[in-house]
């Protein structure tokens, strides 16, 4: 997978808090998933596939999980985020409230999901130069893009459209409408859609660029593509700040592995008489490590990296995003030079 990493000329800008009511729906099978989108009429859904950028009504998803990695859906109430495994998706649904909202705690246990609070920015066009997602035609731009970013240790990213109106004409709220930059997609619905009862917060919204580097770091773009190539384990996710995903590296059958040789060292006596077996434990060489390649960069483990602190090659995850279980889930940076001198 070669993974390119952008800038942008887009200014930075600010995003709305409103609050929203959670459902975390959870593992579906496709089937399952299917008849949720299309139980609740006029209903549209957005994914990325090889064949580019799609927006399609619930009633005409294809019969098989696409092949992508999230799909996102809405309709005139909720938004809805699948994260497609395989056959199943992983499925939440968001429910934007009204500024001035009540929710109680018994709204929660009585099944109508938990009150959280969002950031509301416009979605950003992809750069002109930008083919990730194939052909990006010109009837695309009839649809203006919201992003509904759910904070957090597990962030999550949740979007809606409305087709577009000239500035100033006004909505169903009877606000005029700021029109954001839109992303680019593949084909585009003519259905108008607003959600009742919620505007966008004076002064008008822009859009803040998905950024495609972690903050805070070197925002000039690569030279040159980089192949990276995932020599651990398990799965590399990379996303950005607010949870979007970037890239997902498949895990290596055959990871690096640094060796490692054991000797027995005295051993401990607890108080509650209990012997606890002591080794030293030192580091051998470093297995199934390819030489250097030009254009490839390869994710490995620390104790790989620190045994080659020579090799500009080597990145490991950094900026790391864990569950509520201390669980590892995604990274947002690969980092260099990890070795103590």
């Amino acid at each position: 997978m070669t993974t390119v990493l952008p800038t942008t000329t887009e200014p930075r800008h600010t995003a709305a808090r409103i609050p929203a009511l959670l459902h975390r729906i959870g593992r579906l099978d496709w089937t399952q998933a299917r008849s949720l989108l299309t139980a609740t009429p006029n209903t549209t859904c957005a994914w990325a596939d090889l064949d580019g950028f799609h927006i399609a009504d619930a009633d005409h998803l294809p019969a098989d999980p696409p092949h992508a990695t999230h799909l996102w859906a809405w309709n005139e109430d909720r938004c809805l985020r699948l994260r497609i495994d395989g056959s199943h998706a992983l499925t939440a649904a968001l429910q934007p409230l009204h500024p001035g909202h009540h929710h109680d705690s018994a709204d929660s246990a009585g099944g109508q999901g938990e009150l959280v609070h969002v950031r509301l920015r416009p979605g950003t066009p992809w750069a002109a130069h930008d083919q990730q997602a194939g052909p990006l035609p010109a009837e695309a731009h009839t649809l203006t893009f919201e992003l509904l970013e759910l904070p957090g240790p597990t962030p999550a990213t949740f979007v809606r459209a409305t087709a577009r109106r000239p500035p100033g004409h006004p909505t169903r709220t009877g606000r005029p409408t700021v029109t954001p930059a839109r992303p680019h997609l593949r084909r585009h619905d003519h259905h108008d859609r607003t959600v009742p009862g919620h505007t966008l917060p004076d002064p008008p919204m822009t859009p803040e660029p998905p950024a495609r580097h972690a903050p805070g770091h070197d925002n000039r773009p690569s030279p040159a593509p980089v192949h990276l190539v995932n020599l651990t384990p398990h799965p590399i996710r990379l996303v950005t700040d607010t949870g979007t995903l970037l890239t997902e590296l498949p895990p290596s059958p055959t990871p690096a592995r640094r060796t490692e040789s054991t000797t027995p060292q005295p051993s401990l006596i607890t108080p509650e008489n209990i012997t606890v077996p002591v080794v030293r434990l030192a580091f051998g060489p470093v297995e199934h490590l390819p030489p250097p390649a030009p254009g490839t960069a390869y994710v490995v483990s620390r104790p790989v990296a620190d045994a080659h602190p020579d090799r500009d090659d080597l990145l490991v995850p950094a900026h790391l995003i864990r569950d509520a279980d201390g669980n590892t889930t995604a990274c947002r940076a690969l980092a260099r030079g990890t070795a103590t001198p």
